[in-house]
Formats: C-alpha cells, structure tokens, sequence
C-alpha cells in the first residue's frame, strides 16, 4: 500500500491556504523498482510555510508484494556547492543526518534552515529520507528517492509573502466583519422605522377612512382627490422582515415626493376642503333661510280715506279700495 503525503500545504490563519512549490526535485540514490518484499524509495517533496518549509515524502509502488509493518523515515540534509546546478546530485556536499520520524513529514524553520546552512541566507538546502520497514521483527531499509532543495532566499521571500496575504487577510477579515456588523444595524433601523411607518399609516388611514364614511358631497365634487385616498386601500403590508425598499415604498405613499402627494398631505387636503365645503353650504342655508323669513314678514301700513285713518297687517298688505297708502 503507498504511504501518504504526497504534497503539503500550510493552513494559515482564517483558513488561508497557501501552497508555495519550491524549486525542484533532484535525484540521489537508485531507481525506484523494487523487489518481492522491499519498499520503493521515498521521493522528498516540499513546499513554503508561515515559517519555513514543511518536507513530505510519497512512495510510489509498482510491482510485487510488500507486507507494511512500522514505517520510520530517517532525514538528511545536503549543502549546495556555491554557483552549481541544485538540480545535479554531484552539486552538494555530502549527506548529513538530521533525526528521525515515525511519520512521512517534517517541518523546519526558516531559523533552522539558516543554522544548516551555516548562517548563510543565500544557501541552498536538499532534504533527503530513507524509509525504514519493521515487520515481524526485521527492518528493512530502503535507499533514499529524489530530494527536495530549498533556496534560502526563496524560503524567505515565500515567507514574507505569507505573511503579507495572512495580514491582507485577517484586515479584509476585519474590514467584512465591520462591513456585516453595520449592515446588521441598517437592516435593524429599517425594521424600526418601517415599524413607526406602519403605525403612522394605519393612523392615517382609519383617518381617511372615517371621512369617506361620511359620505359627504365633498367627495363627489373632488373625484381626483378621493382616488388618491383611497391608495390607503390598496396597500398591502410586507410580510417581514422589511427591506429598504419596502421601506421607502410606505415613506412616498405617506409623504409623497413633491410631485406626487401622499397621504397625509391627501388627507389634509380633504379635511380643509370638508371644512370649506361645509362652511360654504351652512352660509348658503342661513341665506336662504334668512330670505325665506324675509319673505315672510308681517308688516303694518297706516291706510287714509278723507279723515278716515286704518291700519292693515299682514305679509305684504295693501289699503282696502277707495284707501290711500299714508306716507
């Protein structure tokens, strides 16, 4: 069966996962068959974390029969001759031990690497492992497969990097929590105020309402002004949670936009032109009423005839035949 870890990544902070490929694989050791029994070899593969270089080791099997036991991987490291070519085994000093894991990956510091290298920040580094097998009381090594190298100088850009889209990150972060923290209190402020809305609204139409019940002519005479009134009726209450639109859907219907009134100017409208209307029609019907009991006055008039004097009362009286209106 193959072991794992063919590839590594860093999960850095907020879920950020970078993967940063270094430079190459190079070969040291034999060919990858293998026989009856024996593993094949553990080819290095590596990749830039928040503070160095995480190492990983794959296995590719493809023939024959191996029983895994206990797998161990025992690391080494090699120096890059300056100005050779890193991806040429000959190219670096010989192998040295750095310790031994029972699991197929390792990590170093961007530190560590620096004091293998001698404090030399421009070094390049080849990380190499051997596979060891215990099964059934025996161990089986195997030779080491392709190391991985790791330029200094790209190992800490890689970092810098890093941490510039960690930083990048956690202020986008911060600037989206912001972001969602104050669109919550806009939508909560317009839940509020379509709540004072509303209630303005039904207010205003049991107020409409109350004046269409009474039927006044008023209302025959100004067709233009009752339909608008009568939007009242027509509007539907969103169910909720209210939107912004919805929102200034009931503001224009309650306020209007200058050109359009609403409402509560609508309403207004109607109750001074009911005032007006009413005022008007009682003035008529005093006047008519006062013409009426004009018309229906009794008067006296003085009637002579000679020395004969009388006096006629009634509604427009006039002097008996042969009399004379006294002036």
């Amino acid at each position: 069966m193959p072991a794992s870890g063919a590839g590594y990544s860093l999960r850095v902070k907020k879920r950020l996962l970078v993967l940063v490929t270094l430079l190459s694989l190079i070969w040291q050791g034999s060919a990858v068959a293998h026989a009856d029994g024996a593993l094949p070899q553990a080819d290095v593969t590596c990749s830039i974390t928040a503070t160095g270089v995480q190492f990983g080791t794959s296995m590719k099997f493809t023939s024959g029969t191996t029983t895994i036991g206990t797998l161990s991987y025992d690391w080494e490291y090699a120096i890059l001759t300056p100005g050779a070519d890193p991806a040429t085994s000959t190219s670096y000093s010989s192998r040295k031990p750095l310790y031994s894991t029972t699991t197929n990956g390792t990590s170093l510091t961007y530190d560590q690497l620096l004091i293998l290298a001698g404090n030399k920040s421009d070094a390049v580094l080849s990380v190499f492992a051997t596979v060891k097998n215990a099964n059934a009381g025996s161990i089986t090594t195997n030779s080491s497969g392709m190391g991985c190298f790791a330029d200094l100088r790209v190992v800490k850009k890689g970092i810098d990097d890093l941490a510039t889209q960690v930083k990048d990150a956690e202020a986008k972060a911060a600037a989206d929590k912001k972001a969602a923290e104050q669109a919550a209190i806009d939508a909560q402020k317009v839940q509020d105020d379509f709540v004072v809305k509303l209630a303005d609204f039904k207010d205003v139409k049991a107020s409409i309402d109350n004046l269409l019940s009474g039927k006044s002519p008023f209302f025959t005479l100004n067709a233009t002004l009752t339909t608008s009134l009568l939007r009242a009726d027509k509007y539907s209450i969103p169910a909720f949670p209210r939107s912004k639109a919805d929102l200034d859907a009931l503001t224009l219907l309650l306020d209007g936009d200058g050109t359009t009134p609403g409402l509560n100017q609508d309403l207004d409208t109607a109750i001074d032109g009911i005032d007006a209307y009413t005022a008007q029609m009682q003035a008529a019907a005093a006047a008519a009423l006062a013409k009426a009991s004009a018309s229906k006055k009794v008067t006296t008039i003085t009637c002579i005839k000679g020395k004969v004097t009388k006096k006629v009362k009634g509604v427009k009286p006039k002097c008996p035949t042969g009399y004379r209106l006294k002036k």
